[in-house]
């Protein structure tokens, strides 16, 4: 069975969504499918290859198609975005018209790109759409709709909101993301895993891993460095990894403005193996997400399951997406942009040594349904059963 991945996204790249689609290309090719990812040839300061920047097999191949590259320019407005979108997307049109041999009745189409599938229906492919967010947009695609061979979501928000606009519950499937466990499992001690990175020893250690805004949106550093003044605590250091340059001196000045800079430690993006490590560093991992719409009701990040294979406690706020993966038996919740609250769950997660260690336990067991694997089989599985 042949299976042709499209996304329009620069690849490799150090955002989350990069990370995802490499692994479940990976896990698709480890089900025994034949596996192309088609992304768009795109300026790229990363110049190593997919496989060697992900650390995964190299089991599938890699199609880049022609795309004028209106991204590569600083200042650019959404109109240009969209257009080098509908670019990507007759690009991927006119490849499979044009490819008849190469593309056969059989194959499937995998998408994650907003204009692509609604071309290739009109060629009649079998198109499986997997969709990270929701926006109004969609609803100018539901005469599309009943063509669609199955949508693949990751919150069950999501799928209410599909089922709105028309599109039939048979054909959804709720599969939030996942972790590689080979990975993040680590036989680390916390000493062990500071020694790797000169970390002190004596020091209580707040992680947090990715990227620290979201176009433009804060993702909950702001109240991070607000729970640190609260607490008040030398004793206390916060680290975070994945800011782009321009973020990390933004929050580097609010902390000397808070008079909090000595405690804080802002990275640049780090590898997967790097960061389990940092992660078995930690004392506690924070994901303290503010409750705009999209963290709220579309949401399934990366670094939450990255934590719970860690065995550190997480303290996070209460959202009714991260509510489908967490909960009270391991997890610490804190009330959304409330600094004071967070200050209180960090402490709590500091001082209840018993608690801190049964919450970590049970999301380590939990997370073990939540491996790529595990989820390119359920995928898979569905895909089987809609065509």
């Amino acid at each position: 069975m042949k299976l042709f991945y499209i996304a329009n996204i620069r690849m490799p790249t150090e955002k989350a969504h990069g990370l995802q689609i490499s692994k479940m290309c990976e896990a698709f090719a480890a089900q025994g499918l034949e596996v192309e990812l088609i992304v768009p040839k795109r300026d790229n300061t990363i110049k190593e290859d997919i496989f060697k920047f992900y650390n995964i097999q190299e089991n599938f191949k890699v199609k880049k198609i022609y795309s004028f590259d209106f991204l590569r320019f600083e200042k650019i407005n959404k109109f240009f975005i969209y257009i080098q979108a509908l670019l990507f997307a007759f690009g991927v049109f006119l490849y499979v018209l044009f490819n008849p041999n190469k593309f056969k009745n059989d194959a499937l189409f995998y998408l994650r790109d907003e204009f692509s599938p609604w071309l290739l229906i009109l060629l009649n492919k079998k198109v499986f759409l997997e969709i990270h967010a929701f926006t109004k947009r969609f609803r100018y695609y539901r005469i599309f709709f009943p063509k669609i061979s199955g949508l693949i979501l990751i919150t069950k928000k999501a799928k209410e909101k599909f089922i709105d606009l028309g599109m039939v519950k048979e054909k959804i499937l709720i599969a939030p993301d996942g972790v590689d466990l080979n990975i993040f499992d680590l036989d680390l001690s916390k000493d062990e895993a500071r020694k790797k990175f000169n970390l002190p020893l004596d020091k209580k250690l707040l992680g947090y891993t990715g990227r620290f805004r979201t176009m433009g949106m804060d993702k909950g550093i702001y109240d991070i460095l607000k729970a640190l003044k609260i607490l008040n605590d030398n004793e206390i250091i916060f680290i975070a990894i994945g800011g782009l340059g321009a973020d990390i001196d933004h929050y580097t000045k609010k902390a000397r403005e808070a008079e909090i800079e000595k405690q804080i430690k802002l990275l640049p993006f780090r590898s997967q193996s790097q960061l389990a490590v940092y992660q078995k560093a930690f004392d506690i991992l924070l994901m303290p997400f503010p409750p705009n719409e999209h963290y709220t009701f579309y949401m399934s990040p990366l670094k939450m399951f990255e934590y719970m294979a860690s065995g550190r406690p997480i303290v996070t706020s209460d959202l009714p997406s991260v509510r489908e993966i967490l909960n009270e038996n391991n997890a610490i919740f804190v009330k959304p942009e409330d600094p004071e609250d967070l200050a209180r769950g960090i402490k709590t997660a500091l001082e209840d040594k018993e608690l801190a260690q049964r919450v970590s336990q049970q999301a380590f067991e939990d997370v073990q349904f939540y491996t790529w694997t595990k989820r390119a089989e359920r995928i898979v599985r569905f895909i089987k059963e809609k065509i």
